[in-house]
């Protein structure tokens, strides 16, 4: 009953990319219904969702979406800015 859009080139993609409006919510303890959804998601990828995004998408990206949610599950925070590089697309001078 929903149809959802994805920024692809920016959930998928192999380098690590965030809305730098979710910079706020850096190391922010995630709410216990998203882990479950991310638990759910995690068996969906060993399901073969994993699969199908590489079908889909490519390796590199399935890879990347992977490595992301364990991530996510191992913290259980919203990631912090990157510390290699300016983590906003744009200077603040």
């Amino acid at each position: 009953d929903r149809v959802w859009g994805i920024d692809n080139g920016l959930t998928f993609h192999h380098l690590p990319k965030l809305r730098t409006v979710l910079w706020g919510f850096a190391d922010r303890e995630l709410p216990d219904h998203m882990v479950d959804c991310l638990e759910r998601l995690e068996v969906a990828m060993r399901g073969g969702l994993r699969n199908r995004i590489a079908a889909l998408l490519s390796e590199s990206e399935a890879v990347a979406t992977a490595a992301r949610l364990a991530s996510l599950l191992t913290l259980r925070a919203h990631p912090a800015p990157p510390v290699d590089r300016q983590p906003l697309p744009w200077p603040w001078w």
